[in-house]
């Protein structure tokens, strides 16, 4: 009898203690979850809104910086001006883009009598910087360098340019696009010998510790 007692005793505790863990595990299976942390993104600055005329120059200078990286030195990188009071100038930055100009299809270059520049679009440039971009190509290649048109070209070679198949004596090389921000430009032009022997060129640059840089010149159409 008394064993029976003992037995009902330890069946009645078991029963209360599985009841109080029952409720107490009901109770945290029904509990509200915390606020979960937002995921960490990277936040994307707003775009730069456009200059009056249409072009975004702030994402033409990220485009020259996220294209130059971080190269080695290269021959742009070292002595590319004749006059280091020149840094910065308009001189020094067309100076050097036509000085890329002439690598670009060097089957233009064959055979060369001068290399004309066409200054009349280049309206901005001074007396000075026109100066110092014929003396600066001078430095670079064996031909002369003038200053003249097209038309001028024809004129000046006269029969010679009807007999040699509409074929100039040198090259001329001309502006057609500038686009000019803080940090960068890319100007577009074009390298010409005859009516199928001419090709575009684009040519990006930097403008680094005050001195115009050549990142890249490539070419965009050929005739």
């Amino acid at each position: 009898m008394r064993t029976m007692r003992f037995v009902l005793l330890v069946a009645c505790v078991i029963a209360i203690f599985l009841l109080i863990a029952g409720c107490k595990n009901t109770k945290e299976l029904n509990s509200e979850p915390g606020v979960p942390q937002p995921a960490a993104f990277e936040q994307r600055p707003e775009p730069v809104s456009a200059g009056a005329d249409g072009e975004n120059e702030a994402d033409a200078a990220g485009y020259l910086e996220a294209e130059a990286g971080e190269p080695g030195e290269t021959e742009n990188d070292q002595d590319t001006t004749s006059n280091p009071e020149a840094d910065g100038s308009a001189g020094q930055l067309y100076g050097l883009v036509f000085e890329a100009m002439m690598p670009i299809d060097e089957a233009l270059n064959e055979d060369l009598k001068y290399i004309a520049i066409d200054f009349s679009v280049l309206t901005q440039l001074t007396e000075e910087d026109k100066q110092y971009i014929e003396e600066y190509i001078s430095s670079r290649f064996a031909a002369p360098v003038r200053d003249a048109t097209f038309e001028q070209l024809k004129e000046s070679e006269g029969d010679d340019f009807t007999v040699n198949g509409m074929v100039l004596s040198g090259v001329l090389l001309q502006i057609d696009k500038v686009e000019i921000s803080e940090h960068g430009a890319v100007i577009e032009g074009m390298k010409y010998r005859s009516g199928n022997g001419a090709v575009g060129i684009a040519i990006q640059l930097e403008l680094k510790d005050g001195a115009w840089k050549v990142i890249e010149a490539t070419n965009t159409w050929i005739s």
